[in-house]
C-alpha cells in the first residue's frame, strides 16, 4: 500500500451504498459519547481507562500498511497519538510536528496492556473512513459500531513525516474480530465464503516470531523482504537482516508476508464480551429515579439502531430515537428536598469565600423579616465600582417551604408535559451539532438586569445574554415558572428594598454529575457581567432558573 503525505491524499473511490443500517450507529460524535459506553473520547481516536483500551475509532485516510482483511475480520491500523497538528493558544496558531510514539505513551501502552492481557475491545468508524467497503453516508450514518475484537499482534515501525529527521516511530495493531459475537453484519453471506480457524486458548500463540540477537526481544514476521527486528530502542531497530544490504534501513513500500496476513485462530474471550449492545437507561437505573446519572445517558434504540442524546423533553419520563421516533418510557417517582437536604457538600468553608488578591471587599452583615422568620444578607463590593454582589439567606426552614413546594411543582409539571425541558446546541461542530449538558426551559423572550440569585433547592441566576423568541413559551403555560419568578422578586424586595420585575426565566434541570446551592444571591450592576464570571455547581439532581428582566435598552 502506499503512503501519501497528508496534502496528497487520492480521491476516494466510489462506494456502494450501505444496504442496511448498522445495528449500532450515530449521525454525532456526542450520540456515541453519551449512549456508548465502550467509546467516550470526544477528542481523539483511543479511548481508555485504568491503563485499558475500551474503544478505537478508525477515520481518514490509512497510514502505509494499514488493511482491511477478510471482510474486514482482521484490520490493521495505527495509533496512539503523536501525529502533526495544528495547536491553538492564546489567539496563535502553529504546527506542532509529529513525533516518536512511546511504548508508555498513555494510548499505546493501554492498547499493550489489551494485547497481552487479551481483553477486547468496541471498534468504531466513521464515514471518513477509506477502508471501509461501503458508504456510510448513503443512509446519513456518521459513526457505527463494527463490535468487539482483540490484539492480535502489535509491533513498532517508521513511517515517513514532516520533520527534522523525516521519520517517526509508529506502532501498529492488528485486530482481529471476535468470532463469539456471530457473523459480522456488513458481510453478505451469500457473497462471501471463510474458513476459520482452530480456536485456541490465551496461553498459546500461533505465529512466526524471532527473537533478536541484539536486543533478546521477540518480534513477529510481519514484511516478506525479510526478518526484522521491530523493537525502537534496539540497534538492529528496522534494518534488513539477510542479504547484502543487512544492517540498512528497510526501503520503503514494503510488502506484508503472506502468512502474517491469514486470519489468525480466534481466541477464548472473557463472558461478557459476546454482546456489545448498550444496556437501556430503565435497566441500569434503581427504580422509579429519573434524576440521576443514568437518567442523562442517551439510548440505543432497537428499531433503527440509532444512538440518541436525551435532548427533548415532551415528556420528563420519556426518551425518544431521533431517528424513528421510537419512544422508550419509565415510571418516575419524585425528588423530595428532604431527600437532599444532608447531602455532604465538596467545599471546605461554610457560606463564602474570597480570595484574598480579588481586591472584594465585604460589607457588615445584616439580617431581614420574611414571612417564614428572619433571614441574613452578606454583601460584597467589587472594585473599581464595578457593582456589588449580595447573598441572601432565608435562614428558616419555614422561610425554605415555598422554594420546597416550587421545586416539587417543577417535577410535576415536567411529568405531564406541561413545563418542556430541552437541551439545545452550544454550537456547531464538525461532526453534528453538540448539545448543552443540561435541560433547560424558556419562558417569555427579554432582556437582562444583572442579577444571580439562589434559592434554597432551587437555583436562579441570570446573565448578560439573549434568546431567540423561537425558544421561549409564554409564563402561562408553565405555572411553576411563573413561581419561581414570583419568589425571586418577592426575596429581592424583602432583603434590598428594591423592586425587581423580570420579563423571562431560563429554567436548568441538572442531574447527577452535570455542573453548570439554596440561598438568594444577587450581582448588582453590568461590571459584574463584564468583568467576572460565575458559575452554580449543583451537588446532585437541581433545578436552576434565570430570571431575567431585557428593555428597549438592552440589545
Amino acid at each position: 500500500m502506499q503512503y501519501f503525505p497528508p496534502e496528497e491524499f487520492p480521491p476516494v473511490p466510489q462506494k456502494p451504498p450501505l444496504v442496511d443500517l448498522p445495528p449500532i450507529w450515530a449521525q454525532s460524535r456526542q450520540e456515541i459519547c453519551e449512549s456508548f459506553d465502550w467509546f467516550r473520547s470526544y477528542q481523539g481516536g483511543v479511548y481508555h481507562a485504568h491503563d485499558i483500551v475500551k474503544g478505537y475509532l478508525l477515520s481518514g485516510f490509512p497510514s502505509s500498511r494499514d488493511r482491511f482483511e477478510h471482510g474486514g475480520r482482521l484490520i490493521i491500523s495505527h495509533g496512539g497519538g503523536k501525529s502533526e497538528s495544528m495547536h491553538f493558544s492564546k489567539g496563535h496558531v502553529s504546527c506542532v510536528l509529529a513525533s516518536d510514539q512511546l511504548a508508555q505513551d498513555k494510548s499505546v501502552r493501554a492498547l499493550l496492556n489489551n494485547y497481552r492481557s487479551n481483553r477486547p475491545l468496541a471498534l468504531l468508524i466513521d464515514d471518513k473512513y477509506a477502508l471501509f467497503p461501503y458508504d456510510l453516508g448513503s443512509k446519513d450514518v456518521a459513526y457505527a459500531v463494527l463490535g468487539f475484537y482483540t490484539v492480535a499482534h502489535v509491533w513498532a515501525e517508521y513511517q515517513v513525516a514532516n520533520n527534522e529527521s523525516g521519520r517517526v516511530v509508529r506502532y501498529k495493531f492488528a485486530f482481529r474480530w471476535c468470532e463469539d459475537q456471530g457473523w459480522p453484519w456488513w458481510i453478505e453471506r451469500s457473497n462471501f465464503v471463510i474458513f476459520l480457524p482452530t480456536k485456541y486458548s490465551t496461553s498459546h500463540r500461533d505465529e512466526e516470531v524471532i527473537t533478536c540477537g541484539y536486543c533478546q526481544e521477540v518480534s513477529p514476521r510481519v514484511f516478506s523482504l525479510c526478518w526484522v527486528c521491530l523493537t525502537p530502542h534496539c540497534r538492529m531497530f528496522w534494518r534488513q537482516t539477510e542479504g547484502e544490504c543487512s544492517g540498512h534501513c528497510l526501503p520503503d513500500g514494503l510488502d506484508y508476508h503472506p502468512s502474517f496476513l491469514k486470519l489468525p485462530p480466534c481466541k477464548t474471550i472473557p463472558s461478557g464480551f459476546q454482546i456489545i449492545k448498550p444496556f437501556l437507561p430503565t435497566e441500569t437505573s434503581p427504580s422509579g429515579t429519573i434524576t440521576n446519572y443514568f437518567f442523562t445517558r442517551g439510548f440505543h434504540c432497537a428499531e433503527c439502531g440509532r444512538l440518541s442524546c436525551r435532548y427533548v423533553q415532551s415528556q420528563w419520563e420519556k426518551w425518544q430515537c431521533a431517528h424513528c421516533n421510537n419512544p422508550l418510557r419509565t415510571e418516575s417517582t419524585l425528588c423530595h428536598a428532604t431527600d437532599i437536604w444532608n447531602q455532604a457538600l465538596p467545599i471546605t468553608f461554610k457560606d463564602n469565600l474570597l480570595n484574598a488578591i480579588s481586591d472584594i471587599t465585604q460589607s457588615s452583615s445584616a439580617s431581614f423579616i420574611h414571612e417564614g422568620g428572619r433571614g441574613l444578607i452578606h454583601s460584597f463590593i467589587l472594585p473599581e465600582r464595578r457593582g456589588r454582589i449580595h447573598h441572601i439567606q432565608s435562614g428558616t426552614p419555614n422561610g425554605w417551604k415555598e422554594a420546597d413546594d416550587i421545586f416539587l411543582e417543577y417535577q410535576k409539571q415536567a411529568s405531564s408535559g406541561t413545563l418542556r425541558f430541552r437541551r439545545w446546541p452550544m454550537r456547531a461542530v464538525s461532526r453534528g451539532a453538540l448539545l448543552t449538558n443540561y435541560f433547560s426551559h424558556n419562558g417569555e423572550p427579554s432582556e437582562i438586569l444583572e442579577a444571580l440569585i439562589l434559592i434554597d433547592g432551587l437555583s436562579f441566576f441570570s446573565r448578560r445574554a439573549l434568546q431567540s423568541d423561537a425558544n421561549t413559551v409564554p409564563f402561562d403555560s408553565a405555572p411553576a415558572v411563573c413561581k419561581a419568578r414570583g419568589l425571586i422578586q418577592k426575596r429581592i424586595k424583602q432583603a434590598l428594598g428594591i423592586s425587581a420585575e423580570f420579563n423571562e426565566v431560563l429554567s436548568v434541570a441538572y442531574m447527577e454529575r452535570q455542573k453548570m446551592a439554596g440561598d438568594v444571591l444577587v450581582m448588582d450592576g453590568a461590571g459584574v457581567q463584564e468583568y467576572y464570571e460565575h458559575t452554580v455547581v449543583p451537588n446532585n439532581f437541581r433545578i436552576a432558573a434565570t430570571a431575567r428582566q431585557i428593555g428597549s435598552t438592552h440589545a
